[in-house]
């Protein structure tokens, strides 16, 4: 009877949440909070929410948010909620366990009672924005049909799309394998890595005399919008720049004295233990040390569409140690995860970030240390720039090779927090820069870079790589950065890659005897290649054959690599290279360049194929994403970082074309003047700020983006008052 009941209950709770509606009393509040709100939509569609608390914007973001994207925002707390698989069906079943393993509802309820007040206010004023939308637009959910206060601690990590990402060496498939000892399970939906680059000069570096910041996350291409957030209550926000589509923070951007962004970080801030595990005493237990300890377990229940449209479910047994959930098994040894997350803590330290009135108060700020995922870059007014390479770094055995399980031990135990000052880092640098790429710390500020020897191996898991290198080139060389060179170095099309990839080539060319039939054979696609200057231009014909040959070189360069030196890195990351470079003889290059050739000719029909041909640009419709071949694009000329590319991306092949669409990697640029007088920026996100096809603000902004433009922020009140193209209450 049991199966029956539990499903049951679900369609129930289901179809209760489907029809709830708001009461009178609930709407008639909103209706008067929404009189304390002013959206100013400017001539981009760029809301500045004006309001008279910092609740009140935060009511009136999330409304701004819901107009512009609601179906975005929704997905992000479906998937942070632990319920993508009541729409998508069964092979989501495994990321909605793990973020519920993670992310119990019961706990998280605790949490959020258990909030400052200031807090909690500002969560309730989250619901109460997404809830008033609602009320306007009943058929607008798919799924959530009434928002708790609660809920935004699901949904608190900036940086990706949800609190479910895993850093452990823990893989998914060993979840679903471990997992299905109690359901069989469909193979997990795989994700993709994303990263971000970061640039901050000094005045010493600059015409102008003022620091400069360049934000440049790379991330699925519609995960941000732009928003302005302004509050009348003493020592309430001016705070411009990328909002994360369902949060209420800005999370990379700037306000009248500093500002920040953030790049992935390689610091190892999430550990797996391998645990042994009894029944003992009639318990299930672990053992630490010298004790056994009693295992917690709950069970989660996990609803799910199969693929003929009905309802089913699945109830796992997740087994809890101190460390967190067992959610693996290896040989005798079950592996436990450390949870990633803080979520109250960290959106204590994002809204405190936007306040932060300098570089002192930004410390404040960054000693709550919550961002366990992130790099901070960072530029004032006062001419500091600064970097700082994680910020939630646990103390632990530095002996211990943290990137693989370690042996449950209380000798193996974190042993709380690094304070900031003991974690990489640079501030104000002789060298007038500071840069990263989701790169290593140590090359981030020249000569004034941080020394490797003076930390623990588990702050840092980033090599070096083709982004960083082509950064450092431009910043080495450049020491009178103006506004435009900054936005000029964030679209830098130089695929500093094949500094290392051509050489070898050409004198393996060179070194070829007369009578080669490679100089007949191959001579076509060395003239490309030779008369190319490196740079990802749309009209370039050597850029698909050079990523070609530069992808075939990182497969034959693993057999050079041993194995401990990559320590479950990517194998084609920028050491690699180089260790393969030095011992792949000449005729490897060549045979690299002829598999190269072949391939193009194979997929393209022909070697000399300019760029824009094949990689584009097109937004038809954003939920499902959608490309159509017959249908207008625009050429693109963003390529993968792995080539060096500072604007990189990532792109969709749909079938029955050999385009490829732009789906992601540059997806925001800033650059922010740190003038005294008055901070000024420029900036740009990719496609546009709505996701509704109908609206002017769909696309408006693709081909700057594609050209290298970036349009003027309006930070000022006198600035948004002349380019206002709509001011409204939310509700109107």
């Amino acid at each position: 009877m049991k199966r029956f009941l539990i499903p049951l209950f679900f369609l129930l709770i289901s179809g209760l949440v489907r029809s709830q509606s708001f009461s009178d009393e609930e709407i008639a509040r909103w209706k008067s909070q929404a009189e304390n709100v002013t959206i100013i939509r400017d001539n981009w569609g760029v809301p500045h929410i004006y309001g008279k608390t910092d609740a009140d914007v935060v009511f009136g973001l999330m409304y701004a948010q819901c107009e512009d994207d609601f179906e975005r925002v929704e997905y992000q707390y479906i998937k942070g909620l632990g319920r993508l698989s009541e729409l998508q069906g069964e092979r989501y079943v495994m990321s909605d366990l793990y973020a519920r393993a993670f992310s119990d509802s019961v706990r998280l309820v605790e949490t959020y009672e258990s909030l400052d007040p200031w807090m909690k206010e500002l969560m309730q004023a989250f619901a109460d924005g997404m809830n008033y939308y609602i009320s306007q637009n009943p058929d607008k959910p798919k799924l959530i049909r009434r928002y708790q206060p609660w809920y935004p601690l699901t949904y608190s990590e900036g940086s990706s799309e949800g609190n479910t990402s895993n850093q452990t060496d823990v893989s998914g498939r060993e979840i679903s394998e471990y997992f299905s000892a109690q359901h069989a399970m469909s193979e997990e939906h795989g994700g993709e890595s994303k990263g971000s680059n970061g640039f901050a000069v000094a005045p010493s570096k600059t015409a102008n005399g003022n620091a400069m910041l360049v934000i440049n996350p790379h991330v699925s291409v519609y995960h941000r919008l732009e928003a302005h957030l302004i509050s009348e209550q003493e020592g309430g926000l001016d705070v411009y720049g990328a909002v994360s589509k369902g949060q209420f923070f800005v999370y990379h951007g700037f306000n009248n004295y500093c500002g920040w962004m953030h790049t992935s970080s390689g610091t190892d801030t999430q550990d797996s233990f391998l645990e042994t595990v009894e029944q003992r005493d009639g318990r299930l237990k672990y053992k630490f040390g010298d004790e056994w300890r009693d295992i917690e377990t709950r069970e989660i229940t996990i609803p799910f569409k199969t693929d003929n449209g009905t309802a089913d479910f699945r109830t796992y047994q997740v087994h809890y140690t101190h460390h967190g959930p067992i959610m693996a098994k290896r040989g005798e040894h079950y592996v436990s995860l450390t949870p990633l997350h803080m979520p109250e803590k960290e959106y204590q330290q994002e809204w405190l970030t936007m306040k932060a009135k300098g570089l002192d108060d930004f410390k404040e700020v960054m000693s709550i240390r919550s961002n366990a995922t992130n790099n901070t870059v960072y530029a004032d007014v006062d001419g500091n720039i600064a970097y700082w390479n994680g910020n939630f770094v646990p103390r632990r055995n530095p002996d211990l090779n943290w990137r693989s399980a370690v042996t449950s031990a209380p000798e193996n135990d974190w042993k709380g927090l690094h304070p900031l000052d003991e974690i990489i880092q640079v501030i104000n640098p002789s060298s007038g820069y500071v840069q990263n790429c989701n790169s290593t710390p140590y090359l981030s500020a020249g000569d004034d870079s941080p020394n490797p020897g003076n930390y623990p191996s588990y702050m840092t898991g980033h090599h070096h790589n083709p982004r960083a290198a082509n950064a450092i080139r431009i910043l080495e060389k450049e020491n009178a950065f103006t506004p435009d060179k900054f936005r000029a170095m964030a679209y830098d099309n130089y695929l500093q890659l094949f500094d290392l990839l051509l050489p070898g080539l050409f004198e393996a060319w060179e070194n070829l005897p007369a009578n080669d039939s490679r100089l007949t054979e191959l001579s076509d696609a060395m003239q490309l290649l030779k008369n190319w200057d490196q740079r990802a231009a749309i009209e370039s014909e050597a850029v698909i054959l050079g990523e070609q040959y530069a992808r075939t070189v990182a497969g034959m360069s693993r057999k050079y690599i041993p194995r401990d030196t990559v320590m479950g890195m990517n194998l084609v990351s920028f050491p690699n290279i180089v260790l393969a470079r030095d011992k792949m003889t000449g005729d490897e290059f060549l045979e690299a360049l002829s598999t190269a050739r072949e391939n193009v000719l194979e997929e393209y029909g022909q070697l000399n194929v300019p760029l824009g041909d094949i990689y584009r640009f097109q937004r038809l419709n954003d939920h499902p994403t959608k490309y159509d071949a017959e249908a207008p694009s625009i050429p693109s000329r963003f390529m993968s970082g792995f080539l060096g590319s500072l604007p990189a991306a990532y792109y969709d092949s749909p079938e029955g074309t050999d385009q490829k669409f732009y789906a992601g990697g540059n997806s925001f640029i800033a650059v922010i003047n740190f003038d005294k007088d008055q901070v000024e920026a420029w900036s740009i996100v990719g496609g546009g700020q709505s996701a509704d096809p109908d609206s002017p603000h769909y696309t408006d902004q693709a081909e700057m983006f594609m050209n290298g433009e970036l349009k003027k922020v309006h930070f000022t009140r006198d600035a948004v008052r002349e380019n206002t193209e709509r001011s409204y209450h939310p509700g109107q």
